[in-house]
């Protein structure tokens, strides 16, 4: 199984990726401004309990002055360290948003593949993944490959997570114009996508969407993400080495 294992490999390492431009702007938009978005991590650190307001002489009120500060420390130093990594990614993608990239990939001890690079790669959190796309596009031309494209897009919305894959469509059927209109102008329709469970991969995915309507040979480069639905098999076929189990 190993030259297959090689093979499956350096196929993925030979897939070019390059930086979701329109995203980038959008991103840096709402950054630059200060502009509150759920994916992004807020600017303004926690605010240290006020120790004039403290009888230290009371031991309750001592103790939770003592809390509070703890806890806002705590905040504030992981705050930092998002913030830096936001910046870092955000940096990465503006230094190589015109040139197209491979992400390298290993294998962990399970044999499960990770890229390595460890801010802008397509197993991050909201932030990375969205500002990632194919470099070469591909037009969407069956109706297996549309509904694919779709279910990417609504499965971005936490409203819809656990729906069927008939209700997701009939809902897209049936906000298609809305959606449209929300990926012509998504600054004036903010309230919309950022109440998503994944708002920035939704609004890159209605940007491109726009496109697609408007031209059935459009090259989607957007990343449609199928999860893998047996994961407990293949660890329960691994503990008891249950060869039949691991082939299917």
């Amino acid at each position: 199984t190993a030259p297959l294992l090689y093979k499956a490999i350096n196929k993925v390492q030979d897939t070019q990726w390059e930086v979701n431009t329109d995203l980038l702007l959008l991103v840096n938009h709402f950054w630059e401004n200060k502009i509150k978005l759920d994916s992004l991590p807020t600017r303004e650190l926690t605010p240290m309990p006020d120790a004039s307001l403290v009888d230290f002489n009371k031991l309750e009120e001592k103790q939770k002055y003592s809390y509070d500060k703890a806890k806002a420390i705590a905040s504030n130093n992981k705050l930092k360290n998002v913030k830096l990594n936001t910046l870092k990614t955000l940096k990465l993608a503006d230094r190589y948003k015109d040139t197209p990239f491979y992400l390298p990939q290993q294998l962990d001890f399970r044999g499960r593949m990770y890229s390595v690079p460890s801010l802008l790669n397509n197993q991050g959190g909201d932030l990375p993944r969205a500002l990632l796309r194919f470099h070469k596009g591909k037009p969407i031309t069956s109706v297996e490959a549309l509904e694919a494209y779709i279910l990417t897009g609504m499965n971005h919305l936490d409203n819809l997570e656990d729906s069927t894959i008939q209700n997701k469509l009939e809902y897209y059927r049936d906000n298609k114009d809305m959606l449209t209109m929300v990926g012509e102008d998504p600054l004036g329709n903010v309230s919309f996508w950022s109440t998503a469970k994944e708002p920035l991969q939704f609004v890159a995915w209605l940007i491109e969407h726009v496109k697609v309507v408007k031209d059935s040979s459009y090259p989607s480069q957007h990343v449609c993400a199928i999860d893998g639905s047996n994961h407990g098999c293949q660890i329960w076929a691994m503990l008891l080495k249950d060869e039949q189990t691991a082939e299917h």
